[in-house]
């Protein structure tokens, strides 16, 4: 149990994390160049994509954070009622698996913004 333990606090910190950028990023403080935030060509092409980008893709990371975090308090009351291994990998692994979603749709969005800052 003490790897699905680990499993669940790794969520709440990354989902923590996730949250904290995706904030940064919608209120767009997050600076072109910075070591955060969607680098692709499209949102380095000027400070007014890479802002658009950001903010765009800040709501899929958003509901990125909210899915770890509801996630990993899931597990952790899995655990403390007793949930097996394998019973936890069945939720843990569906939770994952939202969270590369909204991270795919983040990207997209991010290059969607950015194409439509620079007209």
């Amino acid at each position: 149990m003490g790897s699905s333990v680990l499993l669940a606090s790794v969520m709440l910190v990354l989902g923590s994390l996730a949250a904290g950028i995706s904030l940064q990023a919608g209120s767009r403080r997050l600076k072109p160049g910075s070591v955060l935030g969607i680098r692709t060509p499209s949102t380095s092409r000027s400070d007014e994509a890479w802002h658009s980008a950001q903010a765009a893709a800040s709501r899929w990371l958003g509901r990125a954070a909210s899915v770890l975090v509801v996630g990993g308090l899931v597990l952790l009351a899995m655990i403390g009622a007793g949930a097996t291994v394998v019973g936890v990998n069945l939720v843990a692994v569906p939770l994952f698996v939202c969270v590369v979603w909204c991270f795919v749709k983040a990207v997209a969005a991010a290059e969607k913004a950015a194409a439509t800052a620079e007209g």
